[in-house]
């Protein structure tokens, strides 16, 4: 069975490259920030990540199947007393450009196992806005399209007329 494609899969990717990757960074003890999907949850404790889908586009194929580019958004908080570190939020960029090139996501249903493909990144930057590292992140992934189920020909009646004389 085909598993659809949806941007929370793609959140979900993201954030377990994202918690495995700090997991098995250098520093000790591992310093792993909470990771929110979509909004940032009352009572956060930075540092911490939002991750997002910004927009999705669709470039439909031939047949039922499209390219699908979804453009994510990574954001980076730290405490309010490490505002004006710059590096710091450099260097989480660039080890997110690094965790994040390639993840996987859900593709197919076997028994009670998911079937997993890569989806590789492209078109990444980052910017650092009123002290929130804000990285950006496309994935373009090949969708199969579940389409309606076009009528099938009827037959046709046709009346002719009878001509009045």
């Amino acid at each position: 069975m085909i598993i659809p494609i949806k941007g929370d899969f793609i959140i979900s990717a993201m954030a377990k490259n994202i918690a495995n990757r700090l997991k098995n960074d250098s520093v000790d003890p591992p310093i792993i920030p909470t990771i929110f999907k979509n909004k940032i949850m009352e009572g956060a404790v930075e540092p911490f990540f939002v991750l997002s889908v910004i927009d999705v586009t669709q470039e439909n194929g031939m047949t039922a199947s499209a390219w699908r580019t979804y453009r994510m958004k990574v954001e980076y908080y730290l405490e309010e007393s490490d505002y004006g570190r710059h590096s710091e939020y450099r260097d989480m960029a660039e080890k997110l450009f690094g965790i994040l090139r390639i993840i996987d996501i859900p593709d197919k249903q076997d028994g009670d196992e998911v079937v997993t493909r890569k989806a590789k990144a492209s078109k990444m930057n980052y910017q650092i806005i009123e002290n929130v590292l804000q990285f950006f992140v496309n994935y373009k992934i090949k969708a199969k399209l579940i389409l309606p189920e076009e009528p099938k020909m009827q037959v046709l009646e046709i009346q002719r007329m009878e001509d009045e004389e």
